[in-house]
């Protein structure tokens, strides 16, 4: 996989730098519209037909067009004739409804992949566990122009004192209730009902997060109990550990998972001396999701690439469902 900020992508970011260090940083949360316009996001899908190149000369392909960049004809991705892009701005209006009652702030905004992805992060009021400990929860809004994504509107949650990320909806029953997804059909202006949806949403997942993770934060944990939890997990999310190893295989998935425990619970003890807090299962979950965010090892040609890779998958790949699977079992302890 190529890296995903690519020469066309640009980015805004409020206050302080992230995506290793690219990105216009600005003091205060702009706007929607003002994130379009730093995030380089001003730009238009365009649809043009396709022709296929055959022995006989060419021919038009009247089932697909080709979606393409208006400001460098980049392709962008084959789709068919009923697919309608929503365009870049379409996508700020709808930020900008969700915006109305004074609930979020535009946190970061940008697109990856050469403009195939792009997103707006809206921010919501902090919560508070203890104080030192902050967690800032976002609405994730990201559309596709490659065909392959819908508009997703998203609940996910930044813990500040060490930048890992969990979704706020937790339970495999809610998941996709805490998510919505429209096609690409009509024309975003008129979906004011899917913004108040969506608003929704993000209100009543922050407080069901707020709710979960202060109940986590009062369940005390031995160091047994610790030991048993990170055993489950791990199992859960990454790998058996073989119980008596006869190969070298097996020997070396022992050796790699005390590695990993280990690293687990440096994470741990750290954690408690940043932040004062007991030994807890809110700690003993933060010791997993800082390592899947951080410490995961990202096969990729560069750092740079390694970094970006972690954060689409903490945000939609297997990294966010092994850390919901986690909560999950932190919650059910």
């Amino acid at each position: 996989m190529s890296h995903d900020i690519t020469r066309t992508d640009q980015l805004v970011l409020t206050a302080k730098p992230a995506w290793h260090g690219l990105g216009v940083i600005v003091e205060e949360a702009p706007t929607p519209e003002e994130a379009l316009l730093l995030a380089g996001l001003g730009w238009r899908v365009e649809q043009w037909p396709i022709q296929a190149k055959g022995p006989d000369g060419p021919k038009d392909v009247s089932s697909h067009v080709l979606n393409v960049r208006s400001d460098n004809h980049d392709p962008l991705g084959v789709v068919g004739v009923g697919y309608q892009p929503v365009q870049n701005g379409e996508l700020a209006d709808f930020v900008s409804a969700l915006g109305e009652s004074g609930e979020v702030n535009i946190e970061s905004a940008g697109s990856l992949r050469g403009g195939k992805r792009v997103w707006f992060l809206a921010r919501g009021t902090s919560i508070w566990l203890g104080d030192r400990d902050e967690v800032k929860p976002y609405l994730l809004v990201a559309n596709g122009h490659d065909g392959a994504m819908s508009v997703v509107c998203q609940p996910t949650t930044i813990r500040v004192v060490c930048r890992n990320t969990l979704h706020a909806s937790l339970k495999e029953g809610e998941r996709s209730s805490m998510t919505v997804r429209f096609r690409h059909e009509g024309q975003i202006a008129d979906k004011l009902d899917d913004a108040r949806k969506a608003l929704g949403l993000f209100e009543s997942a922050r407080a069901a997060f707020e709710q979960q993770s202060k109940a986590l934060s009062v369940k005390e944990m031995s160091r047994e109990d610790l030991q048993r939890y990170w055993l489950e997990v791990y199992a859960a999310t990454l790998e058996p550990i073989p119980a008596h190893p006869a190969t070298p295989h097996e020997n070396r998935q022992v050796k790699q998972a005390k590695e990993r425990l280990s690293m687990w619970a440096m994470n741990f003890d750290r954690d408690r001396d940043r932040t004062g807090s007991p030994a807890s299962a809110w700690t003993a979950l933060n010791a997993v999701t800082e390592w899947f965010d951080h410490q995961r090892q990202v096969r990729a040609a560069s750092e740079p690439v390694r970094k970006d890779q972690r954060v689409l998958g903490n945000w939609w790949g297997d990294a966010a469902i092994a850390k919901a699977r986690a909560m999950e079992m932190a919650l059910s302890r």
